[in-house]
């Protein structure tokens, strides 16, 4: 398991402020595999029994989440996950982001509950699409944002000019991207924090364009 998870944390792509990385959308899928998933969960102890519903519950939309369990050494608790699915057909994945560690602590231990948490956001970066209205995303989100310029100044802020990861963007905008000319966002940032109207304590992204 050790080897997945030095495959899986370099996976992680840097984000223009320095400060946070990302997991690109899509990476996980030729790393999180049949063999990869049997051999980690072996490693980890998990029920031989239920093998292969947990495979076939991490092929079918449950990457994600696996990794992060992976990445903190409970690769065995893709179990627990699978069985608060409530039988719906939408992958474990759709759950994430979690909101609070409480959400968590219903299906882990508190100590996993809490090291899922604060991992859980290098893996669940928004990924952009046209025609987007408003959307309300968690303080904790982390932008895949991969180049930054400074766009222009004011006494209410600075307003930058963002490169998104070519994986965070949907094949609707690629269709409109120029060959030479990156998909680029305005992101403004308030020097009155209560002003920004993308979420509480983050930054406004004002356009999107090709």
């Amino acid at each position: 398991m050790e080897l997945l998870r030095a495959t899986i944390l370099s996976l992680r792509c840097e984000c223009s402020d320095r400060r946070s990385s990302f997991v690109p959308e899509g990476s996980l899928d030729n790393i999180i595999t049949t063999a990869t998933i049997k051999a980690a969960l072996r490693g980890s102890g998990a029920q031989l029994h239920r093998e292969q519903e947990n495979i076939e519950s991490v092929r079918q939309g449950g990457r994600k989440t696996f990794a992060i369990l992976v990445s903190i050494y409970k690769a065995d608790r893709i179990v627990s996950f699978i069985e608060n699915e409530q039988l719906q057909k939408a992958g474990i994945d759709s759950k994430l982001p979690y909101s609070s560690r409480a959400d968590l602590e219903r299906i882990l231990p508190k100590i996993d509950a809490v090291d899922f948490f604060e991992k859980q956001w290098e893996f669940t970066a928004p990924v952009f699409r046209r025609r987007t209205g408003h959307r309300c995303l968690y303080e904790r989100t982390i932008f895949p944002f991969v180049e930054s310029a400074i766009h222009g100044e004011g006494s209410f802020g600075n307003v930058y000019k963002e490169k998104l990861h070519d994986s965070h963007i949907t094949a609707d905008f690629v269709a409109h991207k120029s060959s030479v000319s990156p998909l680029l966002s305005l992101r403004r940032v308030l020097r009155n924090q209560s002003w920004d109207l993308f979420l509480k304590k983050r930054p406004r992204i004002i356009h999107l364009w090709t």
